[in-house]
């Protein structure tokens, strides 16, 4: 999770006193927090099934969004608070390759093919890390003259997930846009992209 660098964030510690996004409301109650959040609906909708009976399959999941937020994650938001350093370019991709490899080894324990974590079942693993990805995606394209991991050009299973991710429709519909993601950048001193390089 990340503050929320807007002007409204006076506002929004009425709603959450730790000012980090997501944050809903539920009743008369604010519920912080992405996986909580994605862990109460999928109990409030269980005809949705985005967690798998198996106890075994659940905890794998978890265990692959822990990895993917704490392993992965953390790789691309610590180069873009860096990413005026020239060194910490060629650091930021020989890890995020690193981690997209283990991540791929996770996809492939789970199904041979896609498009999702599960194989062709959509779950809380695919919704809690498109966002990232997309973001990721995003900045790599505007900030890096379309940089493209080298994991994913070689590993047939960890393109399709991405790709089966970002081209669902309800993630389509919730992506930030591009101005939008410039200007939330521009709050936490990233450079606006020049004309012509993305």
């Amino acid at each position: 999770m990340v503050p929320l660098p807007l002007p409204s964030i006076t506002r929004f510690k009425n709603v959450n006193p730790d000012q980090k996004v997501p944050t809903i409301g539920v009743d008369d109650y604010n519920l912080p927090e992405s996986m909580v959040i994605l862990e109460f609906l999928n109990d409030l909708f269980p005809e949705k099934n985005l967690l798998p009976k198996d106890p075994l399959k659940r905890a794998q999941i978890r265990f692959a969004i822990e990895f993917f937020t704490v392993k992965v994650a953390p790789i691309w938001f610590t180069y873009v608070l860096q990413s005026q350093d020239p060194q910490a370019r060629q650091v930021y991709i020989d890890n995020m390759n690193t981690g997209l490899r283990r991540l791929n080894d996770l996809l492939l324990e789970q199904a041979p093919t896609g498009p999702y974590f599960l194989g062709d079942q959509y779950s809380i693993a695919d919704i809690a890390m498109a966002p990232f990805i997309l973001r990721s995606q995003l900045y790599n394209r505007l900030y890096m003259n379309d940089l493209q991991f080298e994991a994913v050009q070689q590993l047939p299973r960890l393109a399709e997930f991405l790709k089966g991710m970002t081209q669902r429709p309800s993630v389509q519909a919730t992506m930030i846009s591009e101005e939008d993601f410039i200007e939330v950048l521009s709050h936490i001193g990233v450079k606006k992209p020049e004309r012509g390089t993305h």
